[in-house]
């Protein structure tokens, strides 16, 4: 194996993909992923060892995926080596969605729309039931093109597909768009001068009902096509500072991301047999879900994760999970039972353990449900003293970056790249599990 060799290959082949010299590309991704052959010093299970392993396994994905594309890119001769580096893909990595999208690729240009869409159909139960999530708009595109009786295939992006059009903007309903005509193209032009070059700002301003909204989603669609559309409200009282800015960030992409490291941390559960790894994919798919507005979803896999760390007497990491529960039975409705969660939270922070960032995110998940319950100036002074407990409190190293970054995430779930840095270092968790476990068998 030769790691440096390897990754100085797949820079060539990323080079000659961006030149659309498909040939070139397959034949450095093939020699890639023979000098990435065996596995990273097999039979060795130290740490260290499994994180470069882990590393090396993404460059031969990597080297995979180059393989499948340009061998799409190449025509009909070549669809039996695209299928067989994206089965290979699907196999090692079945969370992995462009393994998905080649082989149906391949499989639609080849004649077997059928098989294509068991495929799709195999991604979509996969991702519903473990993730609580669906493919991504691509994969829905793709699946759509075969409903309708064509081929599947098109002309292989050599780039990853833009984020996805804000939830806000694209409303699976529209109302009828009417006499906004020279608004919108108003809109449109301005639009065209800042992809020329210059700068723009248009403030739309009006009565409410008035149809704002509707003509920002008009001209986000259309707008969609060339670029990538941002959106964030700016709330009266908003939870975290300068929230417009949290929020308005290409957030489909970064969604595609965590959920992908969930994904990854459900496998690494499954081949190791490990329930920490398991608890902390749920707990991310769900905040995933919380953020994409499936709070059904998010509920029921915080209460796997939930069911997790009860069954291994881990009071501790009950303070990680019910806190989060509470907002997302929020979000539902389910208050009271919201309430429960907060008052189990408060029991466990009885036991006399100097848990005060446990206790900061308890007191920020109380607001949450006061402010459920109408009780704003309750819950006003109850998230304030939740913050001001994360603030003060201070640990040592990893543990205190990974409790501070969980209670703000708490408060804002859109703060994405914070909630996936605490599930990269989750061992951090499982190690504080292991320990107060060691404690309670000395105990007897």
């Amino acid at each position: 194996m030769d790691v440096a060799e390897a990754t100085a290959v797949l820079t060539s082949a990323r080079t000659a993909a961006k030149s659309q010299d498909r040939a070139t590309t397959r034949a450095h991704a093939q020699a890639a992923l023979s000098l990435l052959q065996p596995c990273f010093l097999p039979g060795m299970d130290d740490e260290w060892v499994h994180t470069r392993r882990l590393e090396t396994e993404e460059l031969e994905l990597e080297a995979l995926e180059w393989i499948a594309r340009a061998s799409l890119g190449l025509g009909s001769a070549e669809l039996g080596p695209a299928q067989r580096a994206a089965r290979e893909l699907v196999a090692r990595s079945p969370f992995r969605e462009t393994g998905h999208r080649f082989l149906m690729e391949a499989l639609a240009a080849d004649g077997n729309v059928a098989e294509a869409m068991r495929v799709y159909d195999d991604l979509r139960v996969r991702l519903r039931d473990e993730l609580g999530a669906a493919p991504a708009a691509e994969m829905q595109a793709l699946h759509q093109r075969l409903l309708a009786g064509e081929s599947g295939r098109r002309a292989v992006a050599e780039q990853p597909p833009a984020a996805a059009l804000p939830r806000r903007l694209s409303p699976p309903e529209r109302s009828i768009f009417v006499a906004r005509g020279r608004e919108l193209e108003v809109l449109r032009t301005a639009w065209n001068d800042a992809r020329a070059g210059t700068r723009r700002l248009v403030l739309v301003g009006g009565e409410p009902g008035i149809g704002k909204t509707r003509l920002a989603q008009e001209f986000a669609r259309s707008a969609y096509l060339d670029g990538t559309v941002l959106y964030a409200a700016c709330q009266e009282e908003a939870l975290v500072p300068y929230q417009p800015f949290v929020v308005a960030r290409p957030l489909g992409r970064r969604l595609d991301a965590v959920r992908a490291l969930a994904a990854r941390t459900l496998q690494t559960s499954r081949r190791t047999g490990n329930r920490w790894d398991e608890w902390a994919s749920r707990q991310l798919a769900a905040r995933v879900c919380a953020v994409r507005g499936q709070h059904q979803r998010a509920v029921d896999l915080l209460d796997a994760a939930l069911d997790i760390v009860v069954v291994g007497g881990a009071p501790y990491f009950e303070l990680w999970v019910r806190p989060e529960l509470a907002r997302a039975l929020c979000d539902i409705g389910r208050v009271e039972e919201a309430r429960e969660h907060v008052d189990r939270c408060r029991t466990i922070l009885e036991g006399g353990e100097d848990w005060r960032a446990r206790a900061g995110m308890t007191a920020v998940a109380a607001g949450i449900v006061l402010a459920h319950e109408g009780r704003s100036s309750d819950a006003a002074r109850v998230f304030a003293e939740g913050r001001a407990l994360l603030a003060r409190h201070r640990l040592i190293g990893d543990e205190a970056d990974l409790l501070h970054q969980w209670g703000r995430s708490l408060a804002a779930p859109d703060r994405l790249d914070e909630a996936a840095d605490l599930y990269r270092r989750h061992d951090v968790g499982r190690l504080w599990f292991e320990r107060v476990s060691a404690d309670r068998r000395q105990l007897g």
